[in-house]
């Protein structure tokens, strides 16, 4: 780390512990500093001037009192021009306040433009409240003659010059950590908020001021010495007028010599850098193609050279980035629509619940949709040994779908390793694969890509994709073909489940029906139910002789229930000759359909208060008998409870084995099958 890098560290170190006040204090310091200038101008007027000890101490006097008053005036004007920057550094790096970008603007506004407006602001005040009122006052005040103010007035503009040129190289530096902390977060408000004077302003600022303090130092002590060497010798004095000539002339050219030269060094370092700006302002308008001209061998060349050399680089990787934007563009777009294909062969699958028009239906559309030439399904067995070919869209797979084509899991092609690995697999015509390609139903085959259906961890089968084209499967396309093979696996095993449950309903439905029916055949064997509406009034139906014949005026409408027919309801008309229009056919079947729920219902009532009743009964049997345990008691509580139960006329419990109460039966001369 070089001497600069160590100040500035020390300098961030600073403005860290001190805030705000870093730019008044560092303001303050480089004052004093630049005070030191003094001495120029007071050794250029003891060199030329031989002061009185009196005039001396008045010089000191009035000089120091106006330079401590110009230097107030310079440091109170500083403070009010640095009162947005001032507050935005002390937020920053006390409170850590946010700030909007107008506060940004205006504090960078003002830290950039202090040093210059320090240095104008210094010269003014100088020149008009230290130089002038000086060689005034010595001149009126102390009685000095004209020459000698004049060179107070010469030696004051001396140490102005060199103070304010001190001041303004220092200030510069110390105010770099200030700037680096407000630079604004916007390129636009940074550019926008530049105020500071140009790198070829300065620098011929800086050339003109020393060439001034060079002709100042030299010029009049040479017409001095000049003019005592003439009083010496007895030179005519018209001789002195000549030499004031020539040394105005002299210094107008030295000075016009001065700044020419100045002029031209400045212009090799302003157009590079003038050069350097505009091709940056090209290239942030996106023309990359521009390039810097490369007018120098100093260092402003080398940074050309360098320049051009990051815009051949960054031209080179827009260029690659383009061409890499353009192939992932391609690859999303084949992906989306790989995707889509994929979420229209789902949503289809999805919607059918027939298990072969499913299959028929996947194999065809992953077909179409992906250009394959041939795609094949395959499903476990129920031992899980072979996984059997049920669809295929191939003329060949057809073919093979007719053989029965089956292949036994963990030995047989890439489909049977696929079922056993779980895992996805591609294979091409070429290399360890090339044997799998040897099938003489799918000859023009060159690649195959291969996906277990998987449904709650189980293998259900496997979906095999075929192609005439060699590599044509990629694993980038594994993503998307594992998502479908996921949704087909799902659709399979919804619409076996709803196979499956379909089928169970329908024999519940049937099991039903019988029950129902065989229920009702019962309850009529024991009590036949039928009732007759007649003038008479109600009255329990008769079965006629002729009941099955119908005449026109008759309606008969059969009641049902669960699809078993239980009864019926015949209607006749008081008039023979009347007959039944549909809509009374209609409502009469609707009142059927309702009687036949309502006589169900019933019924279903009926068994269950029964079955309520038995249970009711075992309930408070069981609870008697278990209320002793002595074996005498429970047989005859259980004896007991049979006779009530039933109405018996006798009930007999008796233990013993089957062969021993058959035994005691046999001498009884009982029947051993007629005892409870």
């Amino acid at each position: 780390m070089n001497i600069e890098s160590r100040l500035l560290a020390y300098f961030n170190k600073l403005l860290s512990n001190w805030g705000a006040s870093y730019i008044l204090r560092m303001q303050l310091f480089a004052q004093i500093v630049s005070s030191l200038a003094v001495f120029l101008g007071l050794g250029y007027l003891f060199l030329n001037i031989k002061f009185t000890p009196f005039e001396i101490r008045q010089l000191f006097i009035a000089g120091f009192a106006l330079i401590s008053l110009s230097n107030i005036i310079v440091f109170i004007s500083i403070n009010f021009l640095t009162t947005n920057a001032r507050q935005l550094l002390d937020s920053r790096t006390k409170t850590s306040q946010l700030s909007n970008s107008e506060d940004e603007k205006r504090a960078w506004r003002e830290i950039t433009a202090v040093v210059w407006r320090f240095s104008i602001e210094a010269t003014l005040v100088g020149f008009f409240l230290v130089v002038i009122p000086l060689s005034l006052y010595m001149y009126v005040v102390v009685k000095i003659d004209f020459g000698q103010a004049i060179h107070v007035a010469l030696g004051g503009l001396m140490s102005i010059i060199g103070g304010v040129t001190l001041n303004t190289l220092l200030l510069d530096f110390l105010m770099i950590p200030p700037r680096l902390a407000l630079i604004p977060t916007s390129f636009e408000s940074q550019l926008e908020g530049l105020r500071s004077s140009h790198l070829r302003g300065r620098l011929q600022l800086l050339v003109f001021a020393l060439i001034v303090i060079a002709l100042l130092m030299v010029s009049p002590r040479a017409y001095q010495e000049a003019v005592d060497a003439m009083n010496v010798n007895g030179v005519l004095a018209g001789n002195l007028s000549r030499l004031q000539i020539q040394l105005l002339v002299v210094a107008a050219i030295a000075l016009g010599v001065g700044v020419f030269f100045t002029n031209l060094m400045s212009r090799t370092i302003d157009i590079p850098i003038q050069n350097l700006i505009r091709t940056m302002n090209e290239v942030q308008k996106g023309n990359l193609d521009q390039r810097a001209e490369v007018i120098g061998t100093d260092e402003i060349g080398q940074l050309s050279i360098y320049f051009n050399q990051a815009l051949a680089r960054l031209h080179e990787l827009q260029t690659n980035l383009e061409d890499e934007v353009s192939k992932r563009t391609t690859e999303l777009a084949q992906k989306t629509s790989k995707l889509q294909a994929a979420s229209q062969i789902a949503r289809r699958a999805a919607s059918i619940q027939n298990i072969d028009e499913l299959l028929d239906t996947i194999v065809k559309m992953t077909s179409e949709a992906f250009g394959f030439y041939h795609t094949g399904l395959f499903l476990t067995d129920e031992r899980n040994e072979y996984v059997i070919l049920q669809a295929a869209s191939s003329e060949g797979g057809k073919q093979m779908l007719q053989r029965e084509h089956r292949l036994r899991i963990g030995s047989q092609g890439i489909v049977g390793a696929v079922a056993y690995q779980r895992q996805p697999r591609i294979a091409v015509d070429v290399g360890a694969d090339a044997v799998f390609f040897n099938n003489p139903d799918l000859p023009k085959t060159r690649s195959e890509m291969a996906l277990p259906l998987i449904v709650r961890d189980e293998v259900i089968g496997v979906l095999d994709f075929q192609s005439t084209k060699s590599e044509a499967f990629l694993y980038e396309d594994l993503e998307v073909m594992e998502a479908l093979a996921d949704q087909i696996a799902l659709a399979i095993e919804n619409a076996r489940l709803l196979t499956e449950s379909q089928s169970i309903i329908q024999q519940l439905q049937l099991l039903s029906s019988e029950k129902t029916q065989s229920a009702w055949e019962q309850r009529n064997q024991h009590q036949p139910y039928a009732y007759t509406y007649s003038p008479q009034g109600i009255q329990p139906g008769k079965r006629k002789k002729n009941d099955s014949e119908l005449e026109s005026n008759h309606l008969e409408i059969p009641i049902e229930t669960r699809g078993q027919r239980i009864g019926r309801i015949k209607l006749v008309r008081k008039d023979k000759d009347a007959n039944w229009s549909d809509r009374e056919k209609n409502v009469t079947r609707e009142i059927a359909a309702q009687v036949g729920l309502a006589l169900e219902s019933a019924r279903l009532l009926e068994d269950s208060i029964k079955q309520a009743q038995r249970e009711k009964t075992v309930s408070d049997v069981s609870s008697k008998i278990r209320e002793t345990l002595d074996i005498d008691s429970v047989l005859k509580t259980a004896a007991q409870e049979f006779q009530q139960i039933f109405g018996l006329e006798e009930a007999e419990v008796r233990l013993g084995t089957a062969s021993t109460i058959k035994k005691r039966k046999g001498s009884n001369g009982h029947n051993p099958n007629s005892e409870i």
